[in-house]
């Protein structure tokens, strides 16, 4: 990805590894964020916090869209989709007694249905939100 941005910004392997960060490697959100960084950068000379910009950028567009998702949620998928957002270390499971989400049964039950409908993806190192940008949107909003 980075000889691509090489060819209109000397921060292209730097760009590249944010993006990667930020997405995690998963190509669908990699693609789009490249895409708004790529744009972002042809509009833009200034390539500072260029990566960061885009994903506020797909955040705004996606706005409404989250808030409709956020609406769906019931209490518990509330806590814990916001648990796995915030948490700063992916080791620790939204099952485990250190999340204080609640009784292990109830946020099983909540990570069923947050899988079925694609919010929450199971991996080898436990349970991850699937979309990068829904993760920020839900940290951003908790700040406000």
């Amino acid at each position: 990805m980075s000889e691509k941005f090489a060819d209109i910004t000397d921060e292209a392997d730097k760009i590249a590894n944010d993006i990667l960060d930020i997405t995690e490697g998963h190509p669908y959100y990699t693609q789009q964020l490249a895409y708004y960084t790529w744009n972002l950068i042809d509009e833009n000379s200034e390539n500072q916090n260029i990566v960061i910009k885009a994903v506020d950028e797909i955040i705004y567009l996606h706005d409404h869209d989250y808030e409709r998702l956020w609406a769906t949620f019931n209490q518990t998928d509330k806590q814990t989709i916001t648990f796995m957002a915030l948490r700063n270390d992916s080791k620790i499971s939204p099952l485990s007694h250190q999340a204080d989400i609640g009784p292990a049964s109830t946020v099983y039950s909540s990570l069923k249905r947050l899988m079925i409908t694609g919010c929450v993806i199971k991996t080898n190192n436990g349970y991850e939100l699937d979309d990068p940008f829904f993760k920020r949107w839900i940290i951003q909003r908790r700040n406000m």
